[in-house]
């Protein structure tokens, strides 16, 4: 019971026609330019740049020596209400 090529071409061609016809659609102009670059010709529509340094908010962290690890726990644990 094996297919034939004849009945796997005529299976084929409808997937390859809707292929092909999808690949000749997206090559097409559209009608309209779709107010591409519409905006940039009229400088009262676009916001002006704002400009922020790369390093705008950075804190340098430098390594440090061991600590002791109960008070660093003390330092970031809960208090009051909070604690178990």
């Amino acid at each position: 019971m094996s297919v034939s090529r004849f009945a796997w071409r005529s299976a084929l061609r409808p997937g390859l026609v809707f292929v092909a016809a999808i690949g000749v659609a997206a090559c097409t102009e559209t009608r309209s330019p779709a107010g591409m670059g519409l905006e940039a010709a009229d400088p009262a529509l676009v916001r002006r740049a704002h400009y922020d340094p790369v390093v705008a908010g950075f804190t340098p962290y430098r390594p440090v020596g061991p600590a002791d690890w109960r008070r660093s726990n003390q330092s970031v644990a809960p208090s009051g209400s909070q604690a178990r």
